[in-house]
């Protein structure tokens, strides 16, 4: 299930955000369909890449391209596995390329803000302490 909110763009962003004074905020929760995949720019910054798959309300499944920065960038690479269930709050983008086939190719990205990690318990495990 998201949640949207439309904010005023801050002062301080990248190009990326370039030409437009406001932007879709989302709040996303649903599960993680493979592995994390963590980088650092030239520059030294920890840049992470999580595929999200969320079912929507009309029982369609979206998919979500989830990225992290720095800090929060590591904490997923080191955290998060496929199979997780992982909420995402942050603003809400599309990316563009020309596939190998030379199809063109839009994803949804949503730069993370904050993330909430709820992990899946073990096969045989239970809910109160012994």
């Amino acid at each position: 299930m998201a949640e949207r909110t439309i904010t005023p763009k801050a002062a301080e962003e990248g190009p990326q955000q370039a030409g437009t004074t406001q932007r879709e905020v989302v709040d996303i929760t649903g599960n993680v369909a493979r592995a994390p995949e963590l980088r650092y720019t030239p520059g030294g910054k920890a840049i992470c890449n999580v595929r999200l798959a969320v079912d929507g309300d009309d029982g369609q499944t979206r998919w979500y391209t989830v990225t992290a920065w720095e800090h929060l960038a590591e904490a997923v690479g080191a955290h998060v596995n496929k199979g997780d269930r992982l909420g995402v709050c942050g603003p809400l983008g599309q990316r563009q390329w020309t596939g190998r086939d030379g199809t063109e190719r839009t994803e949804t990205v949503v730069t993370a803000w904050v993330l909430h990690l709820h992990r899946r318990k073990p096969a045989g495990a239970t809910g109160a302490g012994a």
